[in-house]
């Protein structure tokens, strides 16, 4: 079954089905001992690198032996679930490293006689193990004929269901949960990507400037004499329809997985390539759907309903924080009354961005003369901010809800304010004559001026803020806390504890890992016992999300002359929907604290 000379190739030792390892003559061949304990085929063997007698064995039995060629039985023997395919030593011959059919790879101690860790990455049963001279490197090969070594595991996470690790071995270890994350995010990034240059005029014009034979490219396949199918609008829509239908299908594939070992939860976790292919191939396939007017005017309700339903569930989950926030924090000032002065440090602060980002708005978002409608958004805004503040202390509301606070109020604010600005910065300029006739603009920071002038400079910065907030709010609202919130799942308030960074257990996500195992060389399993976070809901999110980049990269209700030069210009439909999320927000925070009062019977937890 297999052969190797000991270390000094003094003598050969052969692996035998009739149960046995034999110690050969170096000269004849013959055998001139056998090893019995076995009690099936052994298949492996293989001598210790720093003593010429040891010799390691794995058989179908389910065992791995040390064997002392001088001694008659087996000095130690462990025992394993299923058949050892392969063994070897590590360098200083003190772990004996085995694979099963299971595709794991175990480490064993031979001084504390147990597996110490486990490595795992192929997607198939391991047949070959081998160390390199130096013992700092393991190479293992499976059926499937994936080697696993760095270039070579990456395989494994790309064609199979193996985690993807970071290739450089000097990066530390990453947990499968979050590369898993980060790969979907990749390919949502990627797409975004060629929406915004779908979008842009200028891209279209230098690729017919600088690639040869464009024209004639274009009309192989059909696109139109200068590809304009592919650009403008309705090239948004049909990519964007074919990522959102990958969310999708992959939110309905992945429904009611609460562990990761099932089938559906390995194509979840890996499988890269094959997923890229699949999001290329609906991607593209949108293009041939037929009847395309009533395909991009029917597609455009979903796209809207989807981006408000997004923007809404995010304006729950800063609600949602806003209230967690001050209740773990308020948790901990039974045992601590530090915790008070944090509160209040907080607060203030709070208050005084709020504060100070409304007079900052006044003073450049507003003139003496003109300017009406800023300065009535501005003032309406900020009597909103006031009044959730009042609301959050008044003794009616305290008397329900204890835990309601400025803290919450003062987070809200900043928020609202947030999005004022970002709603003003959105809105179009406003150009009129000054008293030498030239043309000027109004209502907006005079420092603002120069820089819309640098065209490549603000599409090239509101892409990478428009990718990382859709980015942010995608992956902090797919934690299983966030999960929860939405479902109305809150933890007893008994059972805070008090902590700077809230947002995690004391642990972080993954509290019920052991500490004790090593789980494969970069990669950290940290779902052997269940979900870290809903899949489902995952994909949903981004499937959420792909409607909303759709409808915001196309300028929402003014599609047909939008472009990326001027998205960040200014538009009125990107103005009101900004404001109206402020106003929402403010109605979603109102309505937790007033909800108790006109519901008295009914049980509010926030």
């Amino acid at each position: 079954m297999e052969l190797h000379y000991n270390t000094d190739g003094s003598t050969p030792f052969s692996a035998s089905t009739d149960k046995t390892v034999a110690v050969r003559d170096r000269e004849t061949g013959e055998r001139v001992k056998r090893l019995k304990g076995h009690t099936s085929f052994v298949s492996p063997c293989y001598p210790a690198r720093r003593d010429p007698q040891l010799v390691c064995t794995g058989s179908d039995d389910g065992t791995v032996k040390l064997w002392d060629s001088q001694k008659k039985a087996a000095i130690q023997t462990f025992q394993n679930t299923y058949q050892v395919l392969a063994v070897t030593f590590n360098d200083t011959s003190d772990q004996i490293i085995s694979d099963r059919i299971d595709n794991d790879i175990k480490i064993w101690d031979l001084r504390q006689n147990k597996p110490t860790y486990t490595m795992r990455g192929h997607a198939d049963s391991v047949t070959g193990l081998s160390l390199s001279s130096e013992g700092s490197y393991l190479l293992s090969n499976a059926i499937r004929g994936c080697l696993a070594i760095c270039s070579q595991r990456e395989l494994a996470c790309c064609c199979g269901p193996a985690g993807c690790s970071l290739c450089c071995g000097c990066c530390p270890k990453v947990r499968q949960s979050r590369t898993t994350r980060f790969m979907y995010a990749l390919y949502f990034i990627l797409v975004v990507f060629l929406c915004c240059m779908m979008m842009s005029p200028t891209v279209a014009k230098q690729m017919k400037e600088h690639i040869p034979f464009f024209e004639d490219i274009c009309k192989g396949i059909k696109a139109g004499d200068t590809c304009e199918t592919l650009v403008g609008y309705s090239a948004v829509y049909r990519v964007c329809f074919g990522m959102a239908c990958f969310f999708f299908l992959f939110c309905l594939l992945t429904l009611k997985i609460n562990t990761s070992k099932g089938c559906r939860a390995h194509i979840h976790n890996g499988f890269w390539f094959f997923k890229l292919l699949l999001l290329g191939a609906m991607c593209s396939g949108a293009f041939f759907i037929p009847d395309q007017e009533t395909f991009l005017k029917a597609w455009r309700y979903v796209g809207a309903f989807g981006g408000f339903i997004f923007i809404v569930i995010q304006l729950l989950l800063i609600v949602e924080f806003a209230h967690k926030w001050n209740k773990n924090w308020t948790a901990g000032t039974a045992t601590n009354k530090l915790w008070y002065a944090s509160l209040s440090l907080v607060t203030l602060i709070m208050y005084s961005v709020a504060v100070g980002g409304l007079i900052v708005m006044a003073v450049f978002y507003t003139q003496k003369v003109g300017c009406m409608e800023n300065k009535i958004l501005l003032g309406l805004n900020g009597g909103l901010c006031l009044l959730i503040s009042m609301v959050a202390i008044s003794p009616c509301v305290q008397n329900r809800q204890p835990h309601s606070g400025l803290l919450q109020s003062g987070l809200i604010s900043c928020y609202v304010m947030y999005l004022t600005f970002s709603a003003l910065s959105s809105k179009p300029v406003e150009v009129v004559l000054d008293e030498h006739g030239k043309n000027v603009t109004i209502c907006v920071p005079d420092f603002g001026q120069d820089l819309y002038r640098d065209e490549n400079l603000v599409i090239t910065l509101g892409t990478i803020l428009l990718i990382g907030c859709i980015l942010y709010s995608c992956l902090t609202s797919t934690t299983r806390s966030s999960s929860d919130a939405l479902q109305g799942r809150y933890a007893a308030p008994e059972l805070e504890v008090a902590r700077c960074c809230f947002c995690f257990g004391p642990d972080g996500e993954d509290t019920e890992e052991p500490q004790n195992v090593k789980e494969g060389p970069r990669v950290i399993y940290d779902e052997k016992r269940g979900t870290v976070y809903s899949y489902s809901y995952f994909h949903f999110v981004f499937f959420l999300a792909s409607l909303y980049v759709m409808m915001t990269v196309t300028n929402w209700f003014h599609y047909e002359s939008a472009s990326i030069e001027t998205f960040f210009s200014g538009s009125w439909s990107i103005f009101w929907i900004k404001m109206a999320s402020c106003w929402v927000c403010v109605l979603l925070y109102l309505w937790t604290l007033v909800a108790p009062l006109c519901c008295p019977s009914r049980q509010f937890s926030v």
